[in-house]
């Protein structure tokens, strides 16, 4: 998906975000490891299922985004507000010095 024939651009940051209940199902390590390695950044929201019995992991959400400063968590998709995306802007920015 990073590739030059998908539209990528060597003079832009490449910038990965996920939205997940953060219950992986599959390996999220080794891409994610790979994707860093590439030198994006990556950045996850961990959005609580809100249901019994179903927690949050946030030892996948830590794998996915490869540092705490970019680990995301809400409440619901109802968290999904401008007030939140102003908020993940703001740290995407800093992270890849946004102009």
């Amino acid at each position: 998906m990073l590739a030059p024939g998908n539209g990528n651009r060597p003079d832009v940051p490449d910038v990965v975000f996920t939205i997940t209940d953060g219950r992986a199902q599959d390996d999220v390590v080794g891409p994610s490891n790979l994707l860093r390695a590439n030198g994006a950044q990556t950045f996850v929201v961990g959005i609580d299922p809100g249901r019994a019995g179903m927690v949050l992991r946030r030892d996948h959400l830590l794998e996915i985004a490869g540092s705490e400063s970019n680990v995301f968590h809400i409440d619901g998709f109802s968290g999904l507000t401008t007030d939140f995306a102003a908020q993940l802007a703001k740290r995407i920015c800093i992270a890849v010095a946004c102009m």
